[in-house]
């Protein structure tokens, strides 16, 4: 009688267990998509301040490791919103290089896509093709549709800025074209139809405010 009194208290003790870390994961979800939210509409400083909030209840709840990297990407997507690249950039490496070790191919696709639109700021346009042409692969690879268009649309300018080849590092136009790049109006183009296409499809609403924002440059370049 004992022992199986004993065995019923473990047995409710890993059922209450069990619950808790369910409850916690689902409370963390909801949160991380909130933040997900506000950064959408840039709202970076009320983002930065969940996100340590979530930091501050992960010490003392149940978080797992995956939901712990999306919460640092966030922090690095705030502060990006900011203009502060410089800090964000290696909070992005850093979750990169986690993700990649752990098999977490969504998170470390996402966070290739925002390297690359640093280096395409600071104008190193090898390491921004570099890296969204290694998310496109991860895209294609495991599926990941939902961050497809911004792929596209990152594709896309990349190839805009390099369409003014006077203007841009010999150097860097001799090493992309030995990664198999080389840019052109129409490739400029054709990316960002296909992100638009994709981006209509899902209804992502922030993809297709900056397709419409690209393709207005395209035809301005037009005279359209």
């Amino acid at each position: 009688m004992y022992m199986l009194e004993k065995l019923f208290k473990i047995t409710l003790l890993l059922i209450v267990s069990y619950c808790a870390t369910a409850q916690d994961v689902g409370s963390i979800d909801k949160a991380i998509q909130e933040i997900d939210s506000l950064l959408k509409y840039n709202k970076p400083n009320i983002a930065e301040k969940k996100v340590d909030s979530l930091y501050k209840f992960s010490e003392k709840h149940t978080v797992n490791k995956k939901q712990l990297l999306k919460i640092r990407l966030q922090k690095g997507i705030a502060i990006d919103q900011r203009d502060e690249s410089v800090k964000a950039l290696p909070i992005y490496l850093e979750v990169l290089s986690e993700a990649n070790k752990y098999d977490f191919i969504d998170i470390a696709c996402e966070a290739n896509i925002y390297i690359s639109l640093i280096h395409e700021k600071n104008e190193d346009f090898v390491n921004a093709y570099t890296y969204i042409n290694t998310a496109l692969a991860q895209c294609k690879k495991y599926k990941l549709d939902l961050l497809h268009s911004r792929i596209l649309i990152r594709l896309s300018s990349v190839h805009r800025m390099m369409l003014n080849n006077d203007a841009i590092d010999p150097d860097q136009i001799e090493r992309l074209a030995k990664l198999g790049f080389t840019a052109s109006f129409d490739s400029a183009m054709l990316y960002n139809k296909q992100a638009l296409s994709l981006a209509e499809k899902s209804k992502n609403e922030k993809d297709l405010i900056d397709c419409y924002f690209l393709m207005a440059i395209y035809y301005n370049y037009q005279n359209k």
